[in-house]
């Protein structure tokens, strides 16, 4: 059984904050974090190269699609 590639989708609903910085033409992150708060739920993004930051939503959906 080999390894599977899939492209991960974070459909967040009702956003309560934004909080973007570094976005630039190259952007990489070293981390993703999703953790579950009392308003709802906070995507961090850890930078390696350019975007950082935070988004908080009411809700979160992830989708998986294979890569083919």
């Amino acid at each position: 059984m080999g390894t599977k590639q899939v492209v991960v989708t974070f459909v967040l609903g009702g956003v309560i904050q934004l909080s973007l910085d570094g976005f630039n033409g190259r952007n990489a992150l070293s981390a993703l974090t999703l953790t579950k708060i009392a308003s709802g739920y906070m995507l961090e993004m850890w930078p390696s190269h350019g975007l950082s930051g935070t988004i908080t939503a009411r809700s979160v959906r992830i989708e998986f699609a294979p890569v083919e």
